[in-house]
């Protein structure tokens, strides 16, 4: 490569760069606007986490795509006759001297005596000539004014929303921000959350929550026989202060999900209520071993079919089977402390032992896993004495 070619390829590095900056201006404007768009997205639907990343993903990838552009122009090839042939666009004093000296110095017969005598003269001194008037004024003007355009529209909604906004910008910017949407309404309290309930009784459904005046408070039910219905439970009456609202379903028979929603804050989880059966006793058998010096086989009793009769001194073990789980079962004998039973199939069944030496009431007593329910089953017995 001749001097003059490498001075003209420096040259066409530097108009890429040019180029790039002219170009990179509209780009930065047109991020800017594509951000602000994306957050207000952002600030009025406050999408969960999947939509929430679709409006990262498209500015990462309008980001992306204008930063490709970028580089595209900043590696664009130019060769020393096109820089040449731009340069005696700009600046018609070149006469197309300069052009010709490049074309002439790659031709196939450039060592004709013509040709070497006219590359032998002195040619047009480009150097001196005002090259930055190859920058695009106009361009870069209008590129300016689309930028201040931007930056005044991205700033704008920060006046009227402040920290939400702030917000909103970040969570677009960044996939990975745990950030949740600023609101004026929180909720502060669910009750009974995901709950068993005995079928057929009522239950009550409240939610404690803030937020600003006038805004309402809606419950969403979800019937496994029904179709989805709305309720509103109010509006708050004081902005910033805590209010209970409570809805009560009369008779619960089937699965019903339900989720409140508390003025501009995002719905609650969806919640489910499950309906089981009131807890009732399948089968009481009581396994009675007497002692060893009554030569007594141990026998086991129904007990809900007959009244055990148990040798003094005889060791007893009660078996209690439930229709469902229970949260614990005790068994008291008359005055005794009680005794916590052990859990069997997943906690259908119950199982406990003592030791009988005086005729009682015994009490068994299921604690429910549904509602706080309670069943109790007494069991009277017959004590032999020792013959």
């Amino acid at each position: 490569m001749s001097p003059l070619e490498e001075r003209l390829d420096r040259l066409g590095s530097q108009i890429n760069r040019w180029r790039a900056f002219e170009t990179g201006l509209f780009g930065t404007a047109a991020m800017l606007a594509c951000w602000t768009g994306l957050s207000l997205a952002d600030l009025w639907l406050r999408p969960r986490d999947p939509g929430r990343l679709a409006l990262s993903g498209l500015f990462l990838a309008a980001a992306a795509a204008a930063l490709v552009l970028l580089v595209r122009i900043l590696r664009r090839g130019r060769t020393p006759a096109a820089v040449a042939a731009l340069l005696e666009r700009q600046f018609p004093q070149l006469d197309n001297h300069l052009i010709n000296r490049v074309l002439f110095a790659s031709a196939p017969d450039r060592n004709s005596p013509w040709l070497r005598a006219y590359l032998g003269e002195p040619g047009p001194d480009w150097t001196v000539l005002p090259l930055a008037e190859l920058k695009d004024r106009r361009r870069r003007r209008l590129g300016a004014g689309a930028l201040a355009a931007a930056l005044l529209v991205i700033v704008l909604p920060g006046l009227r929303y402040g920290t939400a906004w702030a917000v909103a910008l970040q969570r677009v910017a960044n996939p990975f921000s745990r950030l949740a949407p600023t609101t004026f309404a929180a909720v502060t309290a669910v009750e009974p959350g995901h709950a068993t309930v005995i079928q057929g009784e009522p239950v009550e459904l409240l939610l404690r929550a803030r937020g600003r005046a006038g805004h309402s408070v809606m419950l969403e039910l979800f019937p496994a026989d029904d179709a989805r219905s709305v309720i509103r439970l109010g509006t708050f009456d004081t902005t910033g202060a805590e209010q209970t609202f409570v809805h009560t379903i009369s008779r619960l028979t089937v699965p019903v999900g339900y989720r409140f929603t508390a003025g501009d804050a995002w719905p609650t989880e969806r919640y489910t209520l499950t309906p089981v059966p009131p807890l009732a006793v399948e089968g009481l058998s009581v396994n009675v071993v007497p002692p060893a010096y009554t030569r007594l086989p141990p026998r086991t009793v129904d007990a809900l079919a007959a009244i055990p009769e148990i040798p003094v001194h005889a060791q007893v073990t009660f078996v209690l089977t439930l229709n469902r789980a229970a949260q614990r079962v005790v068994l008291v004998a008359g005055e005794e402390p009680p005794v916590a039973l052990s859990p069997a199939a997943e906690g259908r069944q119950w199982r406990g032992s003592l030791v009988v030496d005086k005729e009682v009431v015994f009490r068994l007593t299921a604690h429910d896993t549904a509602g706080g329910h309670r069943l109790e089953q007494t069991l009277p017995m017959v004590l032999l004495a020792d013959r």
